[in-house]
């Protein structure tokens, strides 16, 4: 029995590891092209497969529906010049020698910029006309995720609705047409800062707080909502 059971859990292992390094699809790029997001209301884009009724994608943005977005939101980026994840991973590694010597995990890293405020107020500034720039107003959310090895080799990366934390889920859930979302992700490593350590009351010690060093945008796009 135990051995059946472990390689049921083997073969799920396979089967997961086979859909993440599977080729991705060339029609993604055709459409979105590369260092892009592609997003849809209706399913997780498959990476091996191009759905094209999954899309509404104009005048270079993602339009999904503001009604089904409040449950269901779902995003394939397309790495910057078709690179991975671990080639990037490696240019950051070597611009930032020094903070790596207290570096604790690699990550890949989500960040989202909201048009409105969950109340409706307009709160966007210049809006981003290209990768290299990024808002220069306060983000909506921030997600790091471990990069684990196997990760290192993908040339895509994803987000779920569930990926969703408190701030987000909130503005999903008051997201109205028209607003929308400025969305881009990165890879890097997360890094303790000695050099700013402080005395927690808390612990009855010092602590040293922490830090994600990022990369340059290596993906990224926008989401209006309809």
């Amino acid at each position: 029995m135990k051995k059946s059971v472990l390689l049921a859990l083997c073969f799920v292992l396979v089967i997961g590891l086979m859909a993440h390094s599977a080729e991705l699809a060339k029609e993604y790029v055709d459409v979105f092209g590369w260092g892009s997001i592609a997003a849809s209301e209706k399913e997780y884009p498959p990476k091996s497969e191009f759905k094209k009724e999954l899309f509404d994608f104009r005048d270079g943005k993602c339009f999904v529906s503001a009604n089904e977005a409040r449950e269901n939101l779902n995003i394939r980026a397309m790495m910057k010049d078709g690179k991975n994840i671990g080639e990037f991973l490696a240019k950051v590694k070597q611009q930032y020698a020094q903070e790596l010597k207290t570096r604790t995990r690699d990550v890949t890293k989500t960040i989202f910029w909201a048009s409105h405020n969950k109340d409706g107020e307009a709160i966007a500034k210049t809006w981003p006309t290209s990768l290299a720039s990024l808002p220069d107003w306060q983000s909506l959310e921030e997600k790091s995720l471990l990069c684990e090895e196997d990760v290192e080799g993908w040339n895509s990366l994803g987000w779920k609705r569930e990926n969703a934390e408190v701030e987000m889920n909130l503005w999903l859930k008051a997201v109205k047409p028209g607003w929308k979302l400025y969305v881009a992700f990165f890879t890097g490593f997360e890094r303790e800062m000695p050099e700013a350590r402080y005395w927690d009351e808390a612990v009855g010690g010092y602590k040293n707080p922490s830090e994600d060093v990022i990369s340059e945008p290596i993906a990224a796009g926008t989401i209006e909502f309809k």
